[in-house]
This record gives C-alpha cells, sequence and structure tokens, in this order.
C-alpha cells in the first residue's frame, strides 16, 4: 500500500512526517524480528567490540516525552539491546549540527539519534561528528542497517572524511519479509489518517 501511504504522507511537511512516524513508534507495540539478535550484539560486546545505536529517530521533546532519546533506550533495554557501556557519559547535543523542530542530533546512553527520517542531518554525517568528538581513532566501522540508502551515504562519508577507516556495510532485510497480518487498502488508509490526526 506504498502509494496510499506516500498519499496521505504528500501534503505533510517533513517536521510532520517525522513526528507521525515516531508517534507510531510508542503507540503501537514494537518487537525485535529475530529473537537472537539481542543475544548476538551481546556476545559482540563480549570481546570488548564496541557496539553502538544509530537511528533516524527524533531527539528532544516528542509527544508526552520530554526527551525521546529515554523512551528509545528503555524501549531497545527492555528487549535487551543495551549500549551504554561502548562510550559512557553524559548526553552529547551535536549543537554544530542543523536543528530540525529546534532540536539537534544527540548521542545518549549509547544511541546515536540524527533527530529525525526527514531531517537535515543523515546517519553519514551524525557519524562522522561522533566519530571527531567520541571516538577519533577508530579504525574499522560495521554496520548494520535496513536502508540501503544509509550504508551508501555512511559509506561516502567515511571515504571523504576519514579515509584510513575501513567501513563494512550490512543491508538487513529480514524486516521486509515480515508482515503480521494480511490489511486492505482501506483499513490501511483508515490507521494511517487517523494516526496523522492523532500525532497531530
Amino acid at each position: 500500500h506504498k502509494g496510499s501511504l506516500n498519499k496521505i504522507f504528500s501534503p505533510l511537511t517533513p517536521e510532520k512526517r517525522d513526528l507521525v512516524l515516531s508517534y507510531v513508534s510508542y503507540t503501537i507495540p514494537q518487537r525485535a524480528i529475530e529473537k537472537e539478535a539481542a543475544e548476538i550484539i551481546r556476545n559482540i560486546q563480549a570481546k570488548e567490540v564496541k557496539v553502538i545505536g544509530i537511528t533516524s529517530a527524533l531527539t528532544g521533546e516528542v509527544g508526552r516525552f520530554s526527551l525521546f532519546e529515554e523512551f528509545n533506550w528503555e524501549l531497545l533495554n527492555s528487549r535487551g539491546f543495551n549500549f551504554e557501556s561502548s562510550f559512557p557519559g553524559d548526553k552529547i547535543t551535536f549543537s554544530q549540527l542543523p536543528k530540525s523542530r529546534n532540536q539537534h542530533p544527540s548521542f545518549y546512553k549509547g544511541i546515536l539519534s540524527t533527530n529525525g527520517e526527514m531531517g537535515p542531518v543523515r546517519k553519514g554525517r551524525a557519524l562522522k561528528n561522533f566519530i571527531k568528538m567520541v571516538s577519533p581513532n577508530s579504525k574499522v566501522v560495521i554496520m548494520v542497517d535496513d536502508r540501503e540508502k544509509s550504508l551508501l551515504n555512511v559509506q561516502a562519508t567515511l571515504k571523504e572524511f576519514y579515509p584510513q577507516i575501513k567501513f563494512l556495510g550490512i543491508h538487513y532485510t529480514a524486516g521486509l519479509k515480515y508482515q503480521p497480518q494480511s490489511v486492505s487498502r482501506e483499513e490501511f488508509k483508515k490507521f494511517w489518517e487517523a494516526i496523522c490526526k492523532e500525532a497531530m
């Protein structure tokens, strides 16, 4: 139903689209696609490999949350994903990067948030600034993402600004095969129209 969703989203500004997508994340139950994922991450961490999360999620005040980064951390932590130990410390706000909704990208409890899928900062630019501020001696970056464009963006950014860093991008496609239930076009349309109304 991609066409229906595009039609619903087309009148919305980029900021409003991000608010709608964020609203879905905290009103619709979320779960890991693969049950083994959290254990795999813990095994990697046990080998003293630094692991962080990188997301397009919004930052700052969103809906009923005064700090959306805390919600994302709690959501992941409740499912066994915890990245805090890699780079412990206080929240980092990347004030040198452009704002969206009067908020900047941030790094909080092991999670790097770009502050919006539709915002002005892509994952490559956010990671570049993270490396500069937090991990300037990085030698290898291995990234798993369900969006190929994000992997290509990070690859191009690292090649330009940190050519000495080896990059391996893994396109995660299991989510494309996950379809919890079949819904009609009309049901799909009503669902997203209601979500848009509530999120605003």
